[in-house]
């Protein structure tokens, strides 16, 4: 983004063109009104459209929202850091190889 440039309708307009959606989710995240407005955007979008893909990485001993545990996440902490790394990175290929 440029200096200027409108953060919400910027965010607004990645979360429409993009096919996924990584959530970092940490205690911090969970508090903040505005990541929760944005995941619920992308949530509803990928109900209508199958190849929007929602990746949910959780940082710290938080549990998902209760909307996200239904999908599968990982937890990127202490040493299982590189296999979910490597978890991530295959799932991404095999979505956008398609």
């Amino acid at each position: 983004m440029n200096i200027g440039e409108r953060i919400f309708e910027k965010i607004s307009t990645g979360l429409c063109e993009s096919k996924a959606l990584i959530m970092i989710i940490s205690k911090d995240y969970l508090k903040s009104v505005c990541c929760t407005d944005e995941w619920g955007a992308f949530y509803g979008k990928a109900l209508h459209d199958k190849s929007c893909v929602i990746y949910p990485i959780i940082i710290d001993d938080s549990a998902p929202p209760a909307l996200i545990s239904q999908i599968k996440y990982l937890r990127f902490n202490g040493d299982e850091y590189a296999s979910a790394l490597s978890t991530l990175l295959r799932s991404l290929r095999k979505q956008f190889s398609k």
